[in-house]
C-alpha cells in the first residue's frame, strides 16, 4: 500500500506546485476534490485492496491535520485550503520517508494507525453504496 500512497501523494503534491506557477484556487480545489472523490470509491473496496488501505490512511491523516473538516450540520466533508497543501506535503514525507528506508515496521505501524473507517466517513459510504454501483461491469453481446 505504500507504493501506491507514494504515486498518490506525489500527485497531490504536484498541485502545489501548480499553485507557485499561478494556477488558480478552484483548478487546486477541484484536483483535491478529484482525489478525494477516487479515494472514496477505493475505500469501498475494503482493507483487502491496498489502495483501500492507503487511501484510508490518507483521509484520515488529512482529517487529523484539519486540511479535511467534517460538517456535521450538512453531513459533509470540505477542503480546508490553506491546510491542505501543508498536510500533502507532511504526508508526502513520511510516505516517501518509509519508503525510501524500507522501514516495514514504519509502514506497518502508519496504516495501523491511519487505515480505519471511522462512523463519519462510514455514513458518507453507505449513502453511496446505496446509490452509485462500485464498478461497472460490462456485458458483452455475444454469437
Amino acid at each position: 500500500p505504500i507504493e501506491e500512497g507514494k504515486a498518490d501523494i506525489t500527485s497531490l503534491y504536484n498541485t502545489i506546485y501548480l499553485r507557485e506557477q499561478g494556477v488558480d484556487p478552484e483548478t487546486m480545489e477541484a484536483h483535491y476534490a478529484g482525489f478525494l472523490s477516487e479515494a472514496l470509491r477505493s475505500i469501498r473496496f475494503g482493507p483487502a485492496s491496498a489502495y483501500g488501505l492507503i487511501r484510508s490512511a490518507a483521509w484520515n491523516y488529512f482529517v487529523e491535520k484539519e486540511a479535511l473538516v467534517f460538517d456535521a450540520s450538512v453531513g459533509k466533508f470540505h477542503v480546508d485550503m490553506e491546510k491542505m497543501p501543508q498536510a500533502v506535503e507532511d504526508l508526502m514525507v513520511t510516505i516517501l520517508t518509509i519508503e525510501g528506508e524500507g522501514d516495514a515496521d514504519a509502514a506497518k505501524a502508519f496504516l495501523d494507525q491511519y487505515s480505519y473507517v471511522p462512523a463519519d466517513l462510514q455514513a458518507l459510504l453507505d449513502q453511496a453504496n446505496a446509490t452509485v454501483p462500485v464498478e461497472f461491469v460490462p456485458m458483452y453481446a455475444t454469437q
